[in-house]
C-alpha cells in the first residue's frame, strides 16, 4: 500500500520526476548520505568521467559494508561460504535478500551457502520479526581449522619485519 509517508520523489531530469516506492529502512541511506556527497565533489573537481565516478562510488560503498565490491581484474580469493562467514561477522543478522544484495549474487547461491555454513553449525538461524536472520556461532566458528589457521598466520606476518607493502 502506497502512502504519503512511503512515497518519495527523485527527479532525474526537470522534466520527468519518478515516483520511488520504498519500504525498507531508511536509517543507512542518511548514513552514506555524507560519504557519497564527498565522492561526487571530488569527482567534480578532479574533472573525472562517468565510468571514474561510478567506480568511485562502488570503491565507497564497499567501504561502507553496503555492498562487496571487487573489480573485474581482481581475484576473489573467498568461497561464497566464507565471503558471508565474513559478512555475518560484521553485521550480524542480515536475511538471505541482505546477504545476496550485499554480495552480488543470486539468493540461490546464498541459500546453498547458508545451508552448507548451518549443516556444519558456524552459523545459526533465528526468526525475527517474521524474517530468517542469521548469525554466527561463535563456540563452533572460532575452532574452525581455516579460521585457526589464518588467524596463526595473520598474527606472525604482523609479528615479522616481513610485511609487503602495498
Amino acid at each position: 500500500m502506497i502512502n504519503e509517508n512511503s512515497l518519495k520523489i527523485v527527479v532525474i531530469s526537470p522534466c520527468y520526476p519518478v515516483p520511488v516506492v520504498s519500504a525498507h529502512d531508511n536509517r543507512r541511506d542518511h548514513a552514506i548520505r555524507g560519504p557519497l556527497e564527498r565522492v561526487v565533489k571530488d569527482a567534480q573537481s578532479k574533472n573525472h568521467s562517468a565510468k571514474q565516478l561510478v567506480e568511485s562510488i562502488l570503491e565507497e560503498l564497499d567501504e561502507q559494508n553496503i555492498i562487496a565490491y571487487t573489480p573485474k581484474s581482481n581475484v576473489n580469493l573467498l568461497t561464497p561460504a566464507g565471503r558471508i562467514l565474513i559478512y555475518l561477522i560484521e553485521t550480524p543478522g542480515l536475511t538471505v535478500r541482505e546477504l545476496s544484495t550485499t554480495l552480488g549474487v543470486t539468493s540461490t547461491a546464498v541459500i546453498k551457502a547458508l545451508s552448507l555454513l548451518t549443516k556444519n553449525k558456524l552459523i545459526a538461524r533465528t526468526k525475527v520479526k517474521g524474517r530468517y536472520e542469521y548469525r554466527i556461532n561463535l563456540n563452533n566458528t572460532r575452532y574452525h581449522p581455516d579460521l585457526r589457521r589464518l588467524i596463526r598466520t595473520i598474527s606472525a606476518v604482523l609479528e615479522s619485519s616481513n610485511v609487503i607493502s602495498p
